[in-house]
């Protein structure tokens, strides 16, 4: 996205955001600690926050909503889990209070 290739970036975020959705659906099923799967919801709310502001540069401002609005979801369910790390919810809250400030922005334009 720093080179403003918001098509290029949109495609490979969208990889990622689906490698996180399949690594999560495999930890359900595997011996993987709740904080590592805690790690990958806040991974993929991250990316969809990314996916959010790439869709926004490319005018797609209703699926931008709709990505940050998801991004808000998975954030907030690591921001509340209190048995992981201090350190990954702190970083999910940032995280969330930047996709709140983003969603309100989309809204009110």
């Amino acid at each position: 996205m720093h080179a403003h290739d918001f098509e290029g970036a949109l495609l490979n975020l969208r990889e990622a955001e689906l490698d996180y959705a399949k690594a999560e659906q495999q930890s359900d099923q595997a011996t993987v600690s709740h904080g590592f799967r805690m790690i990958q919801v806040k991974a993929q709310g991250q990316t969809n926050l990314s996916i959010a502001v790439a869709l926004f540069q490319l005018g797609d401002k209703k699926q931008a909503i709709s990505a940050v609005e998801t991004s808000i979801t998975q954030l907030n369910r690591v921001q509340s889990d209190h048995e992981i790390e201090l350190g990954i919810q702190y970083d999910a809250t940032r995280s969330l209070q930047e996709a709140q400030a983003f969603l309100q922005r989309l809204k009110s334009q």
